[in-house]
């Protein structure tokens, strides 16, 4: 091998240094502990005052299922959604609010289910028959608007 030194004598090692002693300084240990004492009070006290604030509040009257589904379809009625085309969305929402009705109503899991599956898990339930059809049209509408495009008849 050739040294690319260029024949002057080079080390290839250098001496180890000597370990640097560590020098334990009192006062950065008492500003790091008071930093963090006053991190924990504020903290401390953030719950306190938050769980003071969340107690002043009253809790909102809890809703029946019949309540919170006409609450949601009002506010569908009144919204825009036919008048601006918005047929699938309208009726995504329409299945939706019913979807959700019958999970709180009758315990069934009808967000997971398809339209035959509500309507099979609702015939034990022996509703008016009536009733039962008006169902099976709504959710069979809703799974044409969603699925085949439908766009019903202004009626």
């Amino acid at each position: 091998m050739k040294s690319i030194a260029g024949g002057a004598s080079q080390e290839d090692i250098r001496d180890v240094k000597s370990v640097v002693p560590y020098k334990f300084r009192v006062g950065k240990v008492l500003w790091t502990l008071l930093a963090l004492t006053l991190l924990g009070a504020s903290y401390f006290l953030f719950r306190v005052l938050r769980k003071k604030k969340d107690a002043l509040q009253p809790a909102p009257s809890p809703l029946t299922p019949e309540e919170e589904a006409l609450l949601h379809l009002e506010e569908l009625f009144e919204s825009d959604l036919l008048k601006h085309g918005f047929v699938k969305l309208y009726y995504l929402k329409l299945s939706e609010i019913l979807r959700v009705f019958f999970e709180k109503r009758y315990k069934i899991l009808a967000v997971e289910l398809t339209t035959g599956e509500i309507l099979r898990a609702l015939r034990p339930l022996h509703l008016e028959t009536g009733l039962s059809q008006k169902i099976q049209y709504v959710l069979e509408a809703a799974d044409l608007a969603k699925f085949a495009k439908w766009v019903p008849t202004a009626a």
